[in-house]
C-alpha cells in the first residue's frame, strides 16, 4: 500500500490537474447556475467549498511544492486561501447571479487548512526530497 501512495506522489500530472481545478473553480465562481436545480440540502455548499478548495491545495501541493520546506506548505496555503478570498469578492462584486458570502470564504480555509495539516502528517510516512538530500550530504560522523 506504501508502494502505491508513493507512486500516487510522485505522478508529474499533478500541476495539470492544480492547473485545471484552478481554471474550473475560477469558470465555475463566475457564471451564474439555475439555484431550482441545486438540491435544497442545508449548508452542502459549504461541504462543497471545504471539500473543492482541500483538493485545490492538496493538488498544488503534489504538482509544486511537496518537496520544499514546511514554510513553502504554510505560502502555498495562504496564496489559495487568498485566491478562495478574492473570488468571493469577485461574486460579491459582480452582477452575475452569484453571491460573495463570508462562510463560503470560512470553509474554503477550513477545508485548505484540513489539507495542510495532513500534509504534514503525510510527511512523516513519506519524507520530502529536501529531507533525504540532506541527510545524504550529511557526511557520517566517525567513532
Amino acid at each position: 500500500m506504501q508502494q502505491l501512495i508513493k507512486h500516487l506522489l510522485e505522478l508529474k500530472i499533478w500541476k495539470a490537474i492544480a492547473v485545471g481545478l484552478t481554471l474550473a473553480s475560477l469558470g465555475l465562481s463566475l457564471t451564474s447556475g439555475d439555484p431550482t436545480k441545486v438540491p435544497s440540502i442545508p449548508h452542502l455548499d459549504k461541504a462543497v467549498h471545504f471539500f473543492s478548495y482541500g483538493l485545490l491545495f492538496f493538488a498544488y501541493w503534489l504538482g509544486y511544492f511537496k518537496d520544499y520546506s514546511p514554510k513553502v506548505h504554510i505560502y502555498g496555503a495562504c496564496t489559495i486561501a487568498a485566491y478562495s478570498g478574492l473570488m468571493e469578492l469577485l461574486q460579491w462584486q459582480m452582477d452575475l447571479g452569484r453571491t460573495g458570502d463570508f462562510w463560503d470564504f470560512t470553509a474554503n480555509c477550513f477545508g485548505i487548512f484540513f489539507v495542510y495539516y495532513g500534509v504534514r502528517r503525510l510527511h512523516m510516512v513519506f519524507p520530502p526530497k529536501y529531507l533525504t538530500n540532506e541527510a545524504q550530504k550529511k557526511p557520517q560522523s566517525r567513532p
